[in-house]
């Protein structure tokens, strides 16, 4: 996604290669641009809806399956502009040709190798996603994403409470979480490709996946950590357009 107007207010979401990631605004801002994709196109059918924490586990998955790279790791971002559609080996120097997925460059970055994937998984900004944990109430836990009320249900995955980062049991099976660490315990380095490992707790609350653009191993598809849900600059967000 990227800004057509200003930091922080779009006019219509856009997702294509080469172009800044949109960054710089809350969970709940990008919650309900990236919903209103569906009327801004037109689109008679389907379901436009910010990605949740299991359906990027879905495509981790995917990617490690015969269907995708498998068990080679995918290429990282590592652009500092937050350029879309880079990809790069890791420790190679930052990659700048950025302007189309169908170059040698950016198949680096795409979960199948080929132009048919999902492109700037691994680095770039952070993803924010849909996922999150209550709060010791057992209610939904804001943070500071914006929301004034709890989103439907069927958008976001609920977590339970904790106040470490590195209960790893409470990850789900198919979130390409808990079931794909080398170790438990470990939030540096602890998942699949040497990727970060940090689950939300009390001080960040919500999930972002991918890493980011200068942390070389320690980014990746299976990369998860925390959020507090607000504005930064380092932080975007997925969209899904669903049947």
């Amino acid at each position: 996604s990227n800004t057509t107007d200003n930091c922080n207010k779009i006019s219509k979401v856009t997702i294509k290669p080469g172009v800044s990631s949109w960054r710089y605004t809350s969970i709940s801002n990008f919650f309900t641009s990236i919903q209103n994709i569906k009327s801004d196109y037109n689109i008679s059918s389907g379901d436009s809806h910010m990605m949740k924490n299991m359906e990027w586990g879905a495509v981790a998955y995917l990617k490690q399956s015969k269907y995708g790279l498998g068990t080679t790791d995918i290429g990282i971002n590592n652009n500092s502009s937050y350029i879309t559609g880079c990809g790069a080996q890791t420790g190679s120097s930052e990659s700048t040709l950025c302007n189309a997925y169908n170059t040698a460059n950016g198949l680096l970055g795409s979960t199948t190798g080929n132009i048919y994937g999902v492109y700037d998984m691994s680095g770039g900004a952070y993803e924010h996603v849909m996922g999150n944990i209550v709060n010791n109430n057992g209610e939904f836990y804001v943070g500071e994403s914006g929301f004034s009320s709890a989103p439907d249900i069927k958008y976001y995955d609920r977590y339970t409470y904790d106040t470490t980062n590195t209960s790893h049991g409470r990850g789900k099976l198919g979130d390409a979480t808990k079931e794909i660490l080398a170790a438990f315990g470990t939030v540096y380095d602890g998942a699949w490709y040497n990727d970060g490992s940090y689950l939300p707790y009390s001080s960040g609350v919500w999930f972002i996946r991918n890493g980011l653009y200068k942390d070389n191993i320690y980014a990746g598809i299976f990369y998860f950590g925390h959020s507090n849900g607000g504005s930064k600059s380092t932080s975007g967000a997925r969209a899904v357009l669903s049947p």
